[in-house]
């Protein structure tokens, strides 16, 4: 789902090409500090299988910094899933949930998007870069970039995107929760795509940032205002 609000759902799907780390962390008691949640992730052997498959796809280290801000008590990491692209090239993502539910949100048979916007989830993701300087040279390209491809294909956007720069310097953009348009596609025998239905479709809000130390870029989403999602970004150190 992109920032233009058109939600596609196919009915079938092919995944090729990919190692698929899915991390299962059930009865994760919530934590304070950065250093505590880590300890926590360290010890958890789905995480340690994990670590292990990523220091053998990817030739430098990564880090993963969590949210010392969550929006209210209780909300907890429930649950990590990962994507590490295939060949020699490292690439990725790893996404942190967390909500204040109790249960692993990964077992719970709740889709991503259910999970953000009614059950209130957050969601935290690291791109994993293509070299160890990052994919972007500053958090001012990488927030330029896109901005200014929004600015030149703005009416195709239902998402109102701002330029944003945290309290600790970085740079990024993003948007409060807004309405998109779901569109049901149909898969005809010939592999041509038919639209069949289109329906408002209730988006949650974004917010992107270089991390200019780590070379990394985070996403941050969830059912709430930008500026709820700022105080969760600058808590990232």
């Amino acid at each position: 789902m992109s920032m233009n609000g058109t939600f596609i759902i196919i009915a079938v799907l092919i995944v090729t090409g990919a190692i698929v780390l899915t991390l299962i962390v059930a009865n994760i008691k919530a934590t304070q500090t950065m250093d505590e949640e880590l300890k926590v992730l360290s010890e958890n052997p789905c995480v340690q299988n994990a670590l292990a498959i990523a220091q053998k796809n990817i030739p430098f280290d990564i880090k993963i910094r969590v949210p010392t801000y969550l929006p209210a008590e209780g909300y907890r990491l429930a649950g990590i899933t990962g994507v590490l692209e295939p060949g020699g090239s490292p690439g990725g993502w790893v996404s942190l949930y967390y909500w204040d539910k109790e249960g692993c949100l990964l077992t719970s048979g709740i889709n991503e998007h259910d999970a953000i916007m009614q059950y209130k989830a957050v969601k935290v993701t690291i791109l994993i870069p293509h070299s160890p300087d990052g994919d972007y040279k500053n958090g001012d390209e990488f927030a330029s970039n896109y901005y200014s491809y929004y600015l030149e294909n703005k009416e195709e956007f239902k998402a109102d995107v701002r330029l944003v720069t945290l309290s600790n310097g970085y740079k990024g953009y993003g948007n409060d929760p807004f309405i998109g348009i779901g569109k049901w596609i149909k898969i005809k025998n010939d592999g041509d795509e038919e639209v069949v239905q289109e329906e408002p479709y209730p988006e949650p809000g974004e917010i992107k940032f270089f991390h200019e130390k780590d070379r990394v870029v985070y996403i941050v989403r969830a059912d709430m205002p930008l500026v709820e999602l700022i105080k969760i970004a600058e808590s990232i150190k």
